[in-house]
């Protein structure tokens, strides 16, 4: 007994041992040499009772039911009894659920220990940056020789800046540290910080200050000194320079300083490295005491390369601005000279030859150029202009280098 496949039928779906096992079947219980055929619209399947029910027999069509029942028998009732289809079904989307969980699963592992590997070594790497920046050191000998060229007639001060920088950069302070600028206008207070900001800022983070933005009022003060802290460098050491206490700006520098200061202890609990800090207030403010001190000490015969720092302190340390500053904790006094004449002298003559560098043709004298008679005319220009004190024997400028410049602009208009 064959079995046939009509055109068009679909036979390559059921496994050949299925197949087999009906053609055996169907010539077990038929002798004549019936065809079979898959009956129109049915397909035949892996199971082999609807295998069997896809048949027809010509011939013999009273054999398809007792074939369905020693199926029963002998196919679901075999060692490997076949699995109705739904239930199959069933178990093989149960099968590829757990294992698309596993997968799931195991791809959410892989990740987390990805990041967590990632943030481990980002932390070691900025940890050792931190490490490695904390411990620059700065070029002290290149620095001197910068505030020696830039800085006229200012050794106290200079000697006390090297001073301050050295101890800065090579010891562990245990808390932030104040320094006072204190000196008349025009002496070059403001000139060093910005050279101190330009000359460190690799080894430090500057912040730089201006008193009069500082804000009014508890809650906008307590602000602006929270973003100050948040803006410091947990791993460079940190200066933040107010420049400008001048006579209408006491309470406000010292209570921010001040709030400032409370604020850094506190943070550097968790941040140790925020101690290093440097907290610099320049200004006029006890300029006067020491322009008096200096005078007396001037008229009286003694040189100015014989003023010492020792004699300067005592007399500031007397003075209601020290003692404010005193409040916020252990400070360092940093003296400006005021300049004498022959000091505002080299000053126009610096900013003179700096302009002519700039515009070699700025000075003429019938089409010839620069020249020594034109320089020495045009000093003596800035110099008329110029206030100094006493009236009497006038030996200290009132305003030192600060009024140079505008004065050399306005002479040299003239030539």
């Amino acid at each position: 007994m064959s079995i046939s496949e009509p055109q068009g039928s679909v036979v390559s779906n059921v496994k050949d041992k299925n197949l087999e096992k009906v053609c055996s079947l169907v010539r077990g219980r038929s002798r004549s040499s019936s065809r079979c055929r898959v009956l129109p619209g049915r397909r035949l399947t892996d199971n082999i009772t609807r295998s069997v029910s896809a048949l027809e027999c010509d011939g013999k069509d009273d054999i398809i039911e007792p074939l369905r029942k020693r199926i029963k028998y002998e196919v679901t009732d075999s060692p490997t009894k076949m699995m109705p289809a739904s239930t199959s079904s069933l178990s093989v989307r149960i099968c590829s659920f757990f294992f698309s969980m596993l997968c799931f699963i195991a791809a959410l592992m892989a990740v987390l220990l990805l990041i967590i590997f990632l943030l481990s070594f980002s932390f070691l790497w900025m940890q050792s940056r931190c490490e490695f920046l904390h411990h620059l050191k700065y070029d002290l000998e290149a620095i001197r020789h910068s505030y020696d060229d830039a800085i006229i007639s200012q050794p106290l001060a200079i000697n006390e800046i090297m001073s301050i920088l050295s101890s800065f950069h090579s010891e562990a302070f245990e808390e932030p540290r104040v320094v006072w600028f204190v000196g008349w206008t025009g002496v070059g207070k403001s000139k060093s910080l910005r050279l101190l900001e330009h000359l460190v800022k690799v080894q430090s983070s500057v912040h730089y200050l201006i008193p009069t933005l500082l804000p009014t009022g508890d809650e906008a003060q307590e602000k602006f000194i929270a973003q100050t802290v948040s803006e410091l460098n947990s791993c460079l050491r940190n200066i933040v320079i107010v420049d400008g206490w001048d006579e209408k700006e006491d309470e406000r520098v010292i209570s921010f300083v001040s709030g400032l200061l409370a604020r850094v202890k506190e943070e550097a609990k968790e941040m140790p490295y925020l101690n290093q800090l440097l907290v610099i207030i320049a200004g006029t403010r006890g300029g006067n005491v020491l322009n008096r001190e200096y005078l007396s000490l001037r008229t009286t015969g003694q040189k100015r390369s014989e003023i010492t720092l020792q004699v300067l302190s005592e007399v500031l340390s007397q003075t209601q601005e020290y003692k404010n500053i005193e409040t916020l904790g252990s400070a360092t006094v940093v003296p400006y000279l005021p300049l004498e004449v022959e000091h505002v002298t080299e000053c126009v003559r610096r900013e003179l030859m700096s302009a002519v560098e700039n515009n070699p043709y700025i000075i003429t004298n019938e089409g010839k150029g620069f020249h020594e008679g034109a320089h020495e005319s045009i000093v003596r220009g800035v110099l008329e202009h110029l206030p100094f004190v006493p009236s009497k024997n006038p030996l200290l400028s009132s305003t030192g280098c600060k009024k140079v410049f505008p004065l050399l602009k306005l002479v040299l208009g003239g030539v």
